[in-house]
């Protein structure tokens, strides 16, 4: 064998002073490269002793020129990183490889690294693989004392036996402690004269004796209540001949208090001889208290059947009397002597009593009403309990009995059943919602309120009443029904946005009052669907500010437009002199950009009459896309069409159509950024209708201005007017058709325009649409 492996075992002896595995392996590359040799190489290795998710492979030492492999893989993602170097290790045979028998994607990557031999030694522990050794040779020719190489291969494995034994026992011993140091009972050990060696937190917790407080015989003495000295003496005694023993003491705790242990004490034994006490001592003060509570319980239970006005009687499984109160003598005309000891029918008025004494024998509990005439030859209706008593073993020993008086409470009930069904009746049938909320959450809806919502009322009991609330408006709702539960209103009305079922928020008008149920605050109020009230009141400042406009965009396009033809007249003139041409060029620019703004004033304000032919919508749709084909390219925009060819005609206006894909599809053109992308789909929205959707990928429409999409002069670009969208939905208005936007900043626009199919054509999209 070469010396260098015997100075490679002689400084690995070295290594079992280290602490970590990732130290020795820094070590063992270290004297792979310097005393061995060895061009290149890393180790593989994947952390043990973990009690949860397993620690991910990893790699240490590298050299060479894997290493400069392994570096330019940082720039991968992790799992691949991870799948390229496990590749490179499973797929090589143990021991040392020729690269040009490998297979060709490891084959090529070690050539890619001037490598002609690599190879690959598994390292274990306790039998288990837990990592690798991979060294790469730069020569054509393997030196031949790097044949032996499983020499140093083993020397490392010997050296990462030892660390791991040295860490699983580190790693048992911290268990170790971690138990008895966390245990709630106490644990301590004693030495054969009775010195205190330990003791863990939960002594000095219990106790409230440091063990520095305890280490005289007379402090030890002192701990020990005085009656349980000699059981005390007696029971250590046993210990130390080597018996284990339990024991019940009483001790003093630091206070002065009181403290009931149970001890069980096992002797510590050293080479067969005693050496100490180790013992666990549980603290049975609670315990012993609750027994003298137990025994209080008895007395005040005594004393509550005795005073109680309900009727109680105790009966054995016979069928005998055991014990009743007065109230059961009065209830039932019986004296205690009379019952006491005897077989009596249970309930005699009650036929049905003889099953429920039954089922309490089978160890149910029964709740029924019952009813007799009293002395006074007055109807009774009595509430009864029968349940079985039960001792420690489960078995049923006796029966109980306890009967109320509650006719007065009939009497009431019926009062109230009257009440209630005549108001529920007015709730029930009202036409408008009426609720109950307790804690925010809804008690109690009618039938109006659950269908304003979309839901079945049993649905609507136990929704929060915030998940009904649109997040503009619940801080809103929120005040106010603080206001109504804390008193600073009594009632309060208010309109607010809501939320449906299906998600579609709708305007309400809310009115609530506070009151008591069940002794706790709610609110109870009534609830209106205003939604088309707000509808029609906007679409009235719609018309009105469209009329407007109208008039105001008739009478200014005709008073600017009579100059600027002038204007543009002379401007063309001026352009004619070379040294303007410039300036006329920007001028004349300006001026048809003036000339556009008019042309769509006076389109806002009074368009032509529509041309309705049968024509194909994505014909039509087709046309605009080869006139916006060139901004297209010239943005290097994307234009995806998903055009279905087979969709039926629609009756329109081909040039109005056209208008109004112009205008969005225009707005989108302008809204994506360098490179993006627009999607145009033709759809069967249903036999019905056609869907045309138009969406991009750019910025998006911030929220709070989608509403405002379609009024005149509102507009999100620099050079715009809003009025190309305010005469788009009027056109789609005019072919009873609706158009739809949908945004979200910061992933793009989807505008929905939905158009009527031909009657006629109509059965045909159905069979399409099947």
């Amino acid at each position: 064998m070469d010396n260098r492996y015997f100075t490679f075992v002689s400084r690995s002896r070295h290594w079992t002073r280290l602490v970590r595995g990732s130290h020795l392996f820094q070590q063992a590359t270290g004297a792979l490269a310097d005393i061995v040799g060895v061009d290149t190489g890393f180790i593989l290795y994947q952390k043990q002793l973990f009690l949860n998710e397993p620690e991910p492979l990893r790699v240490y030492g590298a050299w060479g020129a894997l290493e400069t492999f392994l570096g330019e893989l940082r720039n991968h993602h992790a799992e691949e990183v991870e799948s390229r170097i496990q590749d490179l290790c499973e797929f090589i045979p143990p021991g040392w490889s020729q690269v040009e028998h490998l297979r060709s994607p490891i084959q090529a990557v070690c050539r890619a690294y001037g490598m002609y031999h690599i190879g690959v030694w598994p390292l274990h522990i306790e039998q288990k693989q837990v990592g690798v050794v991979v060294l790469g040779s730069l020569q054509p020719v393997l030196p031949p004392h790097w044949n032996d190489m499983y020499i140093c291969i083993q020397q490392i494995e010997l050296v990462l036996e030892v660390l791991y034994a040295r860490r699983l026992s580190e790693m048992n011993r911290q268990q170790f402690q971690s138990l008895v140091e966390n245990n709630p009972d106490i644990i301590y050990q004693t030495d054969v004269a009775g010195n205190l060696v330990y003791a863990n937190a939960s002594f000095q917790e219990i106790t409230g004796y440091r063990l520095e407080d305890l280490q005289t015989r007379r402090s030890r003495r002192a701990l020990i209540v005085s009656e349980h000295m000699e059981k005390a003496a007696s029971h250590r005694a046993k210990v130390l001949s080597g018996l284990s023993q339990s024991l019940e003491i009483a001790i003093h705790n630091q206070q002065g208090r009181r403290v009931h242990l149970s001890i069980n004490s096992v002797p510590v034994m050293a080479e067969g001889v005693v050496t100490g006490i180790f013992a666990i001592a549980k603290d049975l003060t609670g315990h012993i208290e609750a027994q003298r509570e137990l025994s209080a319980a008895k007395g005040l239970y005594e004393s509550f059947i005795s005073s109680s006005a309900d009727g109680i009687a105790v009966i054995d499984r016979d069928g005998r009397y055991l014990r009743v109160n007065a109230a059961f003598e009065q209830m039932y005309g019986c004296t205690k002597a009379e019952l006491v000891g005897q077989y009596r029918p249970f309930y005699p008025d009650a036929p049905e009593s003889e099953m429920w004494v039954r089922l309490a024998l089978q160890g149910e509990t029964v709740h029924a009403e019952t009813g007799r005439f009293g002395k006074d030859g007055q109807w009774m209706d009595i509430s009864v309990a029968v349940s079985p008593v039960i001792d420690n073993q489960g078995d049923v020993i006796a029966i109980s009995s306890i009967s109320r008086d509650i006719t007065e409470r009939k009497r009431a009930e019926m009062a109230l059943i009257e009440a209630e069904t005549k108001y529920r009746t007015i709730v029930e049938e009202s036409l408008v919602g009426v609720y109950i909320i307790e804690d925010n959450i809804y008690r109690f809806v009618n039938p109006k309120m659950a269908e304003i919502f979309g839901y079945g009322e049993h649905e609507m009991i136990g929704l929060h009443a915030w998940d009904l609330v649109t997040p503009e408006d619940l801080e809103l709702c929120k005040e106010n029904v603080r206001k109504r539960i804390d008193g600073e209103v009594e009632s309060i009305r208010y309109q607010m946005k809501g939320r449906r079922k299906d998600g579609t928020v709708i305007d309400i008008e809310v009115h609530g009052t506070r009151t008591s149920f069940h002794g706790k605050p709610v609110i109870i109020g009534t609830l209106l669907d205003v939604t088309e009230r707000t509808e029609t009141e906007e679409l009235i400042r719609k018309a009105d500010k469209l009329a407007v406009v109208g008039q105001l965009a008739a009478g200014v396009a005709h008073e600017i437009r009579n100059p600027l033809t002038a204007l543009k007249g002379f401007v063309q003139l001026l352009a004619e002199d070379r040294q303007n041409g410039r300036y006329c060029d920007i001028m004349l620019s300006e001026l048809n950009r003036i000339n556009r703004i008019i042309d769509e004033l006076l389109l806002a304000a009074k368009p032509s009459l529509p041309t309705f032919e049968r024509k194909n919508v994505s014909d039509i749709l087709s046309d605009v896309l080869s006139l916006m084909s060139t901004q297209c390219v010239i943005k290097n925009i994307n234009v995806s069409p998903l055009i279905h060819q087979q969709v039926p005609a629609i009756h329109c206006d081909a040039n109005q159509m056209k208008q109004v894909f112009l205008n969005v599809l225009k707005n989108a053109v302008e809204a994506v950024p360098v490179g993006g992308e627009i999607q145009v789909s033709v759809l069967l929205q249903d036999v019905d209708h056609v869907m045309i959707r138009i969406a991009d990928n750019g910025p998006g429409i911030p929220e709070d201005r989608l509403p405002k999409l379609g009024e005149p002069f509102y507009t999100n670009k620099d050079t715009g007017t809003g009025l190309g969208l305010m005469v788009s939905y009027r056109i789609v208005e005019t072919h009873r058709g609706s158009m739809k936007i949908q945004s979200h900043e910061g992933t793009g626009t989807t505008v929905d325009i939905v158009l009527p199919i031909e009657q006629e054509r109509s059965q045909m999209a159905v069979s399409l649409f099947s």
